[in-house]
């Protein structure tokens, strides 16, 4: 037995002890952060305590399906060999604000002392929480549980990324049977860690203010109005909070299951396209305070965003508490968004006016080269080459009196130059047409530019198939060497 074995086994001998005797059952083990894999803790499971939450108890045994099946995501059951679950019920609780009565709040902490200590938590243990795992939304009832041990004082706590579904996804074990009831632990609220919450008064500030950033952590629906959760919302509080910026749950956790968070990059990605600020200070909200809990743990513990908070109640406590609390809705959106609208395109014809300006000033001077300026300059480049090569085949040049072959030159650079000014003057003349154009007639820019580029595709496709004629003709297809002019 090598070393690693024999470590291996003692330390599955003695974590049983452990239990036995009323100790640590995970010895102080420090996790390596919020989030773990199912590598990680399929080699540590020993060492850890292993707490189980999901919505629906009933999946948490189930019935095995066939050994040659493969795991079904929609009618997942069954739970890692030894975790230990935790009623749902009990996470949630009844509570109140300002003396109105509330769904869905943390609950006190000397219930939540019963439940950890029923669950065989210690205050030394680590404590890896398994949610079932197929959606975001399971994956939030983890972290809901997750920002309840931070909030009551316990560190040593992290989320299986992926939960169970990731677990089976993977081929390792289910149990589909009730796990031993573990030895009472002895888990203690250390203390009340109040920065990390804000109750209604503190988001009223916060709308007044608009010091902080507000961020809706519900689907777009949900946040634009369309539809409203009516056990805790009430219908005419559809909408979102004013000033409040979205970024739905589903946007941070594969919602498609196994439900593991993104990638670090992606989620600041997706941060930056939905404008969210990751070092401004945050209230996260939703209906009820669960999957607003997964965008605090996102934001919070795994993009280092310090200063996010969670507003327990949310929509349910903001309807609840002040039946006068306004909301921003659709119409109010789409009313917002017309003003803008409005605005850009007034910005937009005074952008077009300058443009005509500029070009009208800039007539004489050298604005951008057009399409129809590459061409000419092939045109040009092509005229050369191919006197290049008649007086190399004829010996025009070396037959020529000296004194008229410089002449000869000097005309081909007077020609030359006479051709720059014009195109010059037709590109500033076409710039100015093209301002007044946009700014006149903007639906017909598309169509024009369109038309344009065809145009140019079949100039050079004309002057290539005039090119490959020359070098046949003059017996040079060493006529078209040299660099291309595009």
């Amino acid at each position: 037995m090598t070393h690693g074995d024999l470590s291996s086994t003692l330390r599955w001998l003695l974590v049983p002890l452990l239990f036995a005797l009323g100790g640590s059952s995970a010895l102080a083990f420090e996790l390596p952060g919020p989030l773990v894999g199912t590598d990680w803790l399929a080699e540590h499971r020993g060492e850890v305590v292993v707490l189980d939450v999901r919505e629906d108890a009933t999946s948490y045994l189930g019935q095995p399906p066939p050994s040659d099946a493969k795991p079904d995501l929609k009618k997942l059951s069954g739970h890692i060999p030894g975790a230990i679950s935790v009623p749902w019920k009990e996470i949630v609780a009844k509570g109140e604000e300002q003396g109105i009565a509330l769904k869905a709040m943390l609950p006190a902490p000397d219930a939540f002392t019963r439940l950890m200590q029923a669950s065989g938590v210690n205050s030394d243990s680590a404590v890896v929480i398994a949610g079932l795992g197929t959606t975001a939304k399971d994956q939030a009832h983890a972290t809901r549980l997750y920002f309840t041990l931070k909030y009551f004082g316990h560190d040593n706590v992290a989320l299986l990324d992926g939960g169970t579904a990731q677990w089976a996804m993977e081929g390792r074990p289910l149990a589909y049977t009730p796990e031993t009831a573990p030895l009472a632990g002895d888990f203690q609220v250390r203390e009340t860690r109040t920065q990390l919450l804000v109750g209604t008064p503190e988001v009223e500030a916060a709308v007044a203010s608009g010091r902080e950033q507000l961020v809706d952590c519900r689907t777009e629906d949900f946040f634009l109005g369309l539809t409203t959760q009516r056990e805790f919302v009430a219908p005419e509080h559809k909408g979102h909070l004013a000033g409040a910026k979205s970024l739905p749950f589903v946007l941070l956790s594969d919602n498609s299951g196994p439900a593991r968070f993104f990638a670090l990059d992606d989620m600041r990605r997706v941060a930056a396209l939905k404008a969210i600020a990751l070092d401004a200070p945050t209230i996260a909200y939703c209906n009820t305070g669960v999957t607003a809990s997964l965008d605090w743990f996102a934001l919070h513990e795994l993009l280092g965003n310090r200063q996010t908070r969670l507003y327990d109640g949310s929509m349910h406590a903001w309807s609840k508490v002040n039946p006068a609390h306004q909301v921003t809705a659709l119409a109010d959106v789409g009313e917002a968004q017309a003003s803008a609208h409005a605005g850009t395109e007034a910005a937009a014809d005074e952008a077009a006016t300058e443009v005509a300006k500029g070009a009208v000033q800039g007539f004489f001077l050298a604005p951008p080269r057009s399409l129809q300026t590459l061409v000419d300059e092939r045109r040009d480049l092509q005229r050369e080459r191919r006197n290049t090569l008649f007086d190399a085949y004829s010996g025009r040049h070396v037959w020529m009196p000296m004194g008229l072959a410089a002449y000869d030159q000097a005309m081909d650079r007077y020609h030359d130059a006479l051709r720059r000014f014009q195109r010059e003057q037709r590109d500033a003349a076409q710039l100015q047409h093209d301002a007044w154009m946009d700014a006149m007639c903007p639906w017909s820019t598309p169509q024009r530019d369109w038309s344009r580029q065809r145009s140019f595709l079949r100039q050079m496709e004309q002057l290539d198939r005039q090119a490959w004629r020359g070098a046949y003709l003059y017996g040079a297809p060493f006529a078209l060497a040299g660099p291309h002019p595009l």
